[in-house]
C-alpha cells in the first residue's frame, strides 16, 4: 500500500484572554423581533438573523451600555477559533506526512468497517440529500466536484469552492467522496469558516450554520469545535534558595469574566512547567556591523573559551601586535546547538579580540588565559574587557531539570494537591482534574530553588473551562436540530486531558457527537471524553467512527490520510444522508436514536462517557431506521387579522392571532409592529403614533419549539379632514377640475364647486386640461378658492395658402381662439411690419406671420413664407429628330416647371429646366407650368414615315408577317380591314397572327402613315389522297389538290391531268406528296384482295315486310356500293332497304365500286318472301 499523508486534526480550542480592549469582538444574544432594533444602535454589525444575534466589534463602554438594554439577552467574546491549540501541543507528537495521487482497497479499511456496503447494494448512495460541511473550505475534487450543490465563503468572500487548508476537503471526501464516500451520491454544501490556517471566528460558525439551513441542507456536518481556557505563560529566574508564587485565579464559570458565559465551568488545571540553571555570558546578537570584544595580553599565552550560537557572517579570533595582525581562529559558517569548548595559543604578546560580523548569533563563556592567570566565567561582570557591540546577557546552562528545583499546586483553600504529571529531561507536563468541579479562588503554583545556582522556570497553565452544552454555540445546534436538521459535530482531540473534555458545539445535547477509533476498534487516545455538564449532566460522546489514519480526498485532487475526531465525524454524517435518502420522514431524532441504537458496544457496557453507544454500523442503523415509526413536527400555521381595515394614527389598531398548530397547540404569538415595539400576546391593541406603512411580522410557536412567522404590510393613515371650495380660471369662470389627494378624489361640478375628505397633512392636487396644477396642504377642515393659470397658447387657424401665387391682392381670413380663456390681440406682420389682414403684395418672396396673446399672456405665432410670380415661363426646343424610341425632342425652360403632356402621346424626363420628350404620336401638345401656376404652351407634329412590307405574299402555309418600321412607334397589323395585332418597336419587325386558310390583304399604320397593302393565300393543311389505284405495276394516286411533287417509296411520280403516276411492284407503298404552300401530307398504301359480303334482316322476311341489307368489304378503299334487285328496283350505300310486295324468290346483286369507278366485286344471293 502507498505512504498516504498522516496528519493528526486538532480539535478547536479557543483560548480566552484576560485583556479586554477597545475594539472587543462580541456577539449579542438579542431577544426575539428586537434584532434591527439593537443593531440599528452599533456601526458595523453584522445580524445573523437565525440566532437573533449579532457580531460587532465594541469598546468596553459600548458593552455596558448593551448589557442595559432590555432587549440583550448577553453579550458573548467573539472568540478566536485556532487549530492547533497550547494546551494539546504539551503532549501531541509531530506526525509525519505524504501524499498520493491514488488509493487502494485496503486504504477503504473503514468503510469496511462501518458495514456500509450492504446499504450500497440496496440502492441507497445518498442521493437528492444535502450535507453541509462547515470547514476550511471544500476543493473541487474529481470524486465529487460535479454534486458540489452550494458554497459560501465567510473568510475572504470567494464565490467559487475552494480549500486553501484541506481539512475540509477531507472531511467532504469521507462523506460523499465516489471512491472513498460514505453516501457517495450525496450532494455537498459547503461554508468556508476558517482560514488557511484552520481558523475562524465564532461568529463566521454561526453564520455558516445558517446559510446550510436556509439554503437547504438535510444534514451540517461540522468537524470542529471549542474548548475554552484562562490562563497564560510566566517566567521567573530564581535566585539560590528563592521560592517565587504564581496566583491562577479559578472562577466559577467564565460568566465571571465575560458576561453570560457562565455555561463555561472550570474542570481542570494544565500546567508545564520548564526550569533551566542560568548563567551569564557574552553575546554578540545579529545586528550592528562589526561588534569587538577586546583584552591586552602582555605575554605569549594560551586562550580556552566555550562558545555556542550560530555564524552566517564571519567570527575571528585575532592578536594584533606591532602593527600587525594575526588570526588566531576564523569561522564563516558554523552551527553550534550546545556549548563547545576551543583552546588556541599565540607566541607573542599583543591586544586580543573577538569580532563578530555579519548575521552571526554567538555567546561565549569560561574564558581562561592562565599564563596571566585569567580566569573569567562572566558571572562578576566585565572583568576588564572592552566591549563594542557584546553584551553580557543570562543564559541557560542547560536543558535538564535542575535536582535543586521543586514545584506544588496549592488549592485556594490552602491544600496541596498532586497533579497527574509526565516528566521529561527537561520538564514537567502535568494535568489536575478533580472529579467535581474545581474549587473557586485564587491556586498557587509556589516554584523553588534549593540549589546554589539560579534557575529560570518558564511555566505555562491554564484553567480549562469545558462547555455545560448551553453555551451560544452549542444551543445554536441544538436550534438547528429543532428546526429539522441533522447536526453531526466532532468531539475534539482533547481525550489526554480525560474526562470532561468534549469540545463546543460537540457538547449539545441534540446533536450526535462522534468520537474517534482506530482499525482495533480502540478508543483513540486523543478523542475526547465526557460527561457534560454538572447536575444534571449526560453522556457524550453518542457513537464512535474510524479516526485513525483515515485515507480520504485531498485539496491538490490527491487522496491524503489523517487522524482526529473531524474524520470520524463525516462517516457519521454519510450514514445519516443514507438513512435520509432511505425514508423522507425521518426527524432528527429519529436519524440519532437509529444510529445510536444500531452501534456496537465496547469499553463499558451500555452508553459511556469514552465510547459513547459504540462503534457506528451502517447497515444496523438502515435496518433500525427503516423498521421506524416516525411522524415529524408540522410548524405552526400562522393566521391573523388586523381591525379597523383603515387603521388611523394615534388611535387603537386591534392585531388578533388566528394561529393554530397542526399537530400539537401554539404556545405564543409575538407580534413586531414594524415601529420598533413588539408584543407576545395572543391579541394586542397597538396604537401608532404616526402615519405611514408598516412592516408588521407574526411568529407564531408550537409545543415543541417549532416557529414559524409572516409579515404584513399595514398602511396607517391621518386623521380625515374636510376641504371644499371653487376652481375658477383668470376670468372667473368655472373650471371643469380633478381634485385627489392619494386614492381620494373627485371632480368640480358646473359651478365649480368641490368637497373631498382626505388625510389631516395630504397634499392636495388640483388638475385640469389646459390648465398649471396648484397644490395644497390639508392642514385640516378647509375652504378654499382656487384660480387656475392657462397654460396652452391659444390656437391661430389660417386660410390653406400655397407657397408660391400669382397674384398680388391677399386677404387673410384669420381665425384665433383660446379654449380656456380668450384671445385678447391679434396682431399681423409683412416683412416684419404690422400691418392689416388686407395685404398688397410685390412680385418676390414675403414673410407674413400673425400673433394671437390670451387672457393669461399665453402666445401663439404662426408663419407663413408666400412668394409671388406673375410671369408665364418660356420654353425653347433646343433640339429634335428621330431616335431608336422615337422622336425626341429637347427642350429648356426659362424657370423651374412641371411639363404637362395635354395632347399626344408621349415620353417625359426632366430636371424642372431641362427636358427631353420622347413623342410616339404624330402629334403631341405639352404645357409647362411654374410654381405659382403660371402656363405656357409648346405643339410639336411629326414628319411622316415609309413603311415597307416585307411578307407573305402569294401562297404560303404560315401567318407570319415582316415589315419595316423606320422609327419606333406604336403600329396596328390589319388583315382584310381587320386589325389583328397592335404593338410598338422598331426596324423589322414579326408578327405571327391567328388567321384562317384562304385569299387574304394585309397592311401596316403607325404613326398616322399606312404601308401599300400586300395580298396571300395562306394553305396550312397537307394535301390528301383522294384515291389509289394499282393498275398491274402502275400506282395511281388522285391528290386533293394541285401538288409541286409526288414520291412512291422515294420514287418520283408524274403528274398526269389530275392524277399523278409511277411503275412500282411493291405491294406496301408510302406516299409523300408536297402541296403548293409547301405543306407535306404522306399516305400509306397496302394492295389487299377485295372480301365482300352483305347480310339481311329479318332472315325470313314476309311480303311488305321492309328488309334491311348491311354490305362488308375489306382490302379496298371503295367509293361506292350499288343494289340490284330482281324486281327490278335499284338502290346505293353501305345500307339500304327494300320491300317485296308478294311472296316468292328474289335475287340481290351487290357490286364494289372503287374511286376509278370500277366495279371490284359482285355478290349476288337469293332469298325467300314467304
Amino acid at each position: 500500500m502507498m505512504s498516504i499523508r498522516t496528519i493528526i486534526i486538532m480539535s478547536l480550542v479557543i483560548i480566552v484572554s484576560l485583556q479586554t480592549a477597545a475594539g472587543v469582538p462580541v456577539i449579542i444574544k438579542v431577544a426575539d423581533g428586537y434584532l434591527d432594533d439593537v443593531a440599528a444602535t452599533m456601526h458595523g454589525a453584522k445580524k445573523i438573523e437565525l440566532f437573533s444575534v449579532i457580531a460587532a466589534d465594541l469598546s468596553e463602554d459600548e458593552i455596558k451600555k448593551l448589557s442595559e438594554n432590555p432587549y440583550v439577552e448577553g453579550v458573548y467574546p467573539d472568540v478566536d477559533v485556532k487549530a492547533v491549540d497550547e494546551i494539546q501541543m504539551l503532549s501531541m507528537p509531530d506526525l509525519f506526512s505524504t501524499t498520493a495521487t491514488s488509493v487502494s482497497e485496503a486504504d477503504m479499511w473503514n468503510l469496511d468497517f462501518i458495514n456500509v456496503s450492504g446499504v450500497w447494494k440496496m440502492g441507497y448512495k445518498g442521493s437528492g440529500v444535502k450535507v453541509a460541511v462547515i470547514d476550511t473550505g471544500v476543493a473541487r475534487h474529481p470524486d465529487f466536484a460535479d454534486r458540489i450543490v452550494a458554497f459560501a465563503d465567510f473568510v475572504n468572500g470567494q464565490t467559487e469552492p475552494y480549500d486553501d487548508n484541506g481539512h475540509g476537503t477531507h472531511v467532504a471526501g469521507t462523506i460523499a467522496g465516489e471512491i472513498t464516500g460514505v453516501a457517495p451520491e450525496a450532494e455537498i454544501m459547503a461554508a468556508k469558516v476558517l482560514d488557511s490556517r484552520g481558523s475562524g471566528k465564532l461568529s463566521t460558525v454561526l453564520m455558516g450554520i445558517q446559510w446550510a439551513y436556509e439554503n437547504g441542507a438535510d444534514v451540517i456536518s461540522m468537524s470542529l469545535g471549542a474548548l475554552p481556557g484562562l490562563g497564560g505563560s510566566y517566567g521567573k529566574v530564581l535566585n539560590s534558595g528563592e521560592s517565587y508564587e504564581i496566583n491562577l485565579p479559578v472562577y466559577s464559570s467564565l460568566g465571571e469574566v465575560y458576561d453570560d458565559m457562565d455555561n463555561f465551568v472550570p474542570s481542570y488545571i494544565k500546567l508545564r512547567v520548564n526550569p533551566d540553571t542560568v548563567n551569564y555570558v557574552w553575546a554578540a546578537p545579529p545586528y550592528g556591523g562589526t561588534r569587538t570584544l577586546e583584552m591586552d595580553v602582555d605575554r605569549p599565552f594560551t586562550l580556552k573559551f566555550d562558545i555556542i550560537g550560530y555564524v552566517r557572517g564571519s567570527f575571528v579570533v585575532k592578536l594584533e601586535a606591532n602593527g600587525e595582525t594575526k588570526e588566531l581562529l576564523s569561522l564563516s559558517s558554523a552551527t553550534y546547538n550546545s556549548w563547545k569548548s576551543i583552546q588556541l595559543s599565540s607566541s607573542t604578546a599583543g591586544r586580543l579580540i573577538f569580532e563578530s560580523y555579519g548575521d552571526n548569533y554567538v555567546w561565549i563563556d569560561n574564558i581562561a588565559i592562565p599564563e596571566i592567570g585569567f580566569y573569567d566565567d562572566v558571572e562578576t561582570g566585565n572583568a576588564g574587557w572592552t566591549a563594542n557591540g557584546w553584551f553580557i546577557v543570562m543564559h541557560t546552562l542547560s536543558k535538564e531539570i535542575p535536582e535543586s528545583f521543586d514545584f506544588q499546586l496549592i488549592s485556594p483553600s490552602g491544600t496541596a494537591v498532586m497533579p497527574q504529571c509526565t516528566v521529561t529531561s527537561s520538564y514537567f507536563d502535568c494535568q489536575y482534574s478533580p472529579s467535581t468541579v474545581l474549587e473557586k479562588g485564587n491556586w498557587t503554583i509556589r516554584l523553588t530553588n534549593s540549589g546554589d545556582r539560579k534557575v529560570e522556570a518558564d511555566v505555562t497553565a491554564y484553567v480549562v473551562y469545558p462547555s455545560n452544552g448551553h453555551d451560544i454555540l452549542s444551543e445554536a445546534v441544538n436550534d438547528i436540530v429543532r428546526r429539522g436538521v441533522v447536526a453531526v459535530i466532532a468531539a475534539g482531540n482533547s481525550g489526554e486531558l480525560g474526562e470532561r473534555s468534549i469540545a463546543s458545539p460537540g457538547s449539545a445535547e441534540n446533536a450526535i457527537t462522534v468520537g474517534a477509533v482506530d482499525k482495533a476498534g480502540k478508543v483513540a487516545y486523543f478523542s475526547s471524553r465526557g460527561p457534560v455538564g454538572y447536575n444534571p449532566e449526560y453522556i457524550k460522546p453518542d457513537v464512535v467512527a474510524p479516526g485513525v489514519a483515515v485515507v480520504s480526498t485531498w485539496k491538490d485532487g490527491g487522496y491524503a490520510s489523517l487522524s482526529g475526531t473531524s474524520m470520524a465525524t463525516p462517516h457519521v454524517s454519510g450514514i445519516a444522508a443514507l438513512l435520509l435518502q432511505a425514508n423522507t420522514d425521518l426527524t432528527p431524532e429519529d436519524v440519532k436514536r437509529a444510529i445510536e441504537e444500531s452501534a456496537t458496544d465496547i469499553e463499558i457496557a451500555g452508553k459511556d462517557v469514552k465510547s459513547g453507544s459504540g462503534i457506528v454500523d451502517a447497515y444496523k442503523a438502515f435496518a433500525t431506521a427503516m423498521n421506524m415509526q416516525v411522524s415529524k413536527n408540522q410548524p405552526p400555521v400562522v393566521l391573523f387579522e388586523i381591525t379597523p381595515e383603515k387603521p388611523v394614527a394615534g388611535e387603537p389598531v386591534f392585531f388578533k392571532s388566528l394561529s393554530y398548530d397542526p399537530d400539537g397547540k401554539v404556545v405564543w404569538v409575538k407580534w413586531e409592529f414594524g415601529d420598533g415595539t413588539s408584543w407576545i400576546a395572543p391579541g394586542i391593541n397597538h396604537v401608532y403614533e404616526k402615519s405611514g406603512e408598516y412592516q408588521v411580522k407574526i411568529t407564531a410557536c408550537d409545543d415543541k419549539g417549532l416557529k414559524n412567522s409572516t409579515t404584513t404590510i399595514l398602511r396607517v393613515y391621518e386623521p380625515m379632514v374636510t376641504v371644499e371650495g371653487y376652481v375658477f380660471n383668470s376670468l372667473g369662470k368655472p373650471v371643469d377640475a380633478v381634485v385627489e389627494a392619494g386614492s381620494e378624489m373627485t371632480k368640480t361640478d358646473d359651478n365649480g364647486y368641490f368637497t373631498l375628505m382626505v388625510e389631516k397633512g395630504a397634499v392636495v392636487t388640483v388638475s385640469a386640461e389646459g390648465y398649471a396644477e396648484h397644490t395644497f396642504t390639508a392642514d385640516g377642515d378647509m375652504t378654499v378658492n382656487i384660480t387656475l393659470r392657462d397654460v396652452n397658447p391659444p390656437v391661430i387657424e389660417l386660410p390653406a395658402l400655397p407657397e408660391y401665387i400669382n397674384y398680388t391682392e391677399l386677404s387673410l381670413a384669420v381665425s384665433a381662439y383660446d379654449a380656456e380663456t380668450a384671445v385678447d390681440e391679434v396682431i399681423y406682420l409683412l416683412d416684419g411690419v404690422e400691418t392689416a389682414p388686407e395685404l398688397t403684395l410685390t412680385e418676390g418672396k414675403h414673410e407674413v406671420k400673425v400673433v394671437a396673446i390670451d387672457h393669461d399672456g399665453n402666445k401663439a405665432e404662426e408663419t407663413v413664407l408666400i412668394t409671388v410670380d406673375i410671369t408665364k415661363p418660356e420654353i425653347t426646343v433646343v433640339e429634335e429628330g428621330w431616335s431608336d424610341n422615337g422622336y425626341k425632342v429637347v427642350l429648356r425652360t426659362s424657370e423651374e416647371v412641371e411639363l404637362r403632356v395635354d395632347e399626344g402621346d408621349c415620353s417625359v424626363s426632366g430636371d424642372g429646366i431641362s427636358w427631353d420628350v420622347v413623342v410616339k404620336s404624330t402629334h403631341a401638345k405639352l404645357t409647362a407650368i411654374d410654381k405659382a401656376g403660371n402656363a405656357n404652351s409648346i405643339e410639336i407634329n411629326l414628319p411622316e414615315i415609309q413603311i415597307e412590307l416585307l411578307e407573305p405574299s402569294g401562297v404560303t402555309n404560315k401567318a407570319e408577317f415582316k415589315f419595316v418600321l423606320p422609327v419606333e412607334a406604336a403600329f396596328t397589323l390589319y388583315v382584310d380591314g381587320n386589325a389583328v395585332y397592335e404593338g410598338y418597336g422598331s426596324g423589322e419587325i414579326t408578327v405571327n397572327a391567328n388567321i384562317a386558310d384562304g385569299d387574304h390583304t394585309w397592311w401596316v399604320e403607325a404613326l398616322n402613315a399606312a404601308s401599300e397593302r400586300l395580298t396571300f393565300t395562306l394553305d396550312t393543311k397537307p394535301p390528301e389522297v383522294l384515291s389509289v389505284e394499282k393498275d398491274g405495276d402502275t400506282l395511281i394516286v388522285k391528290p386533293s389538290e394541285e401538288l409541286k411533287w409526288a414520291r412512291a417509296n422515294g420514287i418520283e411520280m408524274q403528274r398526269e391531268g389530275d392524277v399523278w403516276k409511277c411503275s412500282i411492284a411493291d405491294s406496301t407503298i408510302k406516299i409523300t406528296m408536297e402541296d403548293l404552300a409547301g405543306n407535306v401530307g404522306s399516305y400509306t398504301y397496302e394492295e389487299k384482295a377485295v372480301v365482300a359480303d352483305f347480310t339481311y334482316t329479318p332472315e325470313e322476311p314476309k311480303a311488305g315486310q321492309r328488309i334491311t341489307f348491311k354490305a362488308y368489304v375489306e382490302g379496298i378503299n371503295y367509293k361506292q356500293i350499288i343494289w340490284v334487285f330482281s324486281n327490278g328496283r335499284m338502290r346505293m350505300g353501305a345500307t339500304t332497304t327494300m320491300s317485296f310486295g308478294s311472296p316468292g324468290e328474289y335475287t340481290v346483286k351487290m357490286a364494289v365500286i372503287d374511286y376509278s369507278y370500277k366495279v371490284v366485286k359482285v355478290v349476288v344471293k337469293n332469298i325467300v318472301v314467304s
